[in-house]
């Protein structure tokens, strides 16, 4: 069945939609199965449209995965992206980070989880703005990024800028 470029761009938008609800609140980079019966109205032309946009990663035929850029898409479709209490969040947030800068006299390293204990935002939050670049995108801040060669991604490095205006 051949469909229209309309219908496509219509099932890339439900497609989102359907991201930011059921995997909106979770990690980036969690595994999903592709089969469950919340991703069915999902075209497997569409799948490859939201690899092809950076949206998701297709680990396997079955799996996916939401990719930073794909996560603040998905976000964006709830009405949540940069809403009021996710920019009180990130304030929190950045004020936490912007203390341990504020200490040093370069760049400054801090624990994901410092970050949390501090703030009391659950981790997967925390990671996820670090990973997203989430105070850059709703706050137009600069932002910190995960600290260069930290493969498990916990140690945080607030730069000497964070928090100036982009």
């Amino acid at each position: 069945m051949t469909m229209s470029k309309n219908d496509l761009r219509a099932n890339e938008a439900l497609a989102l939609e359907l991201l930011g609800q059921h995997c909106g609140t979770d990690a980036i980079g969690e595994l999903y199965e592709k089969d469950l019966p919340q991703f069915q109205p999902i075209l497997c032309t569409t799948w490859k449209a939201l690899k092809d946009a950076s949206y998701v990663r297709l680990t396997t035929i079955w799996h996916f995965q939401l990719t930073p850029f794909g996560w603040i898409k998905a976000i964006e479709t709830t009405g949540k992206l940069c809403d009021d209490k996710m920019k009180k969040d990130l304030g929190l947030i950045s004020a936490s980070l912007k203390d341990r800068v504020e200490r040093t006299r370069g760049p400054a390293l801090v624990g994901a989880h410092e970050i949390v204990n501090e703030t009391g935002l659950p981790y997967y939050w925390v990671v996820n703005v670090i990973h997203s670049h989430l105070i850059a995108h709703c706050l137009r801040r600069k932002d910190a990024d995960w600290a260069e060669g930290d493969r498990m991604e916990s140690l945080i490095e607030v730069s000497i800028d964070f928090g100036h205006p982009l």
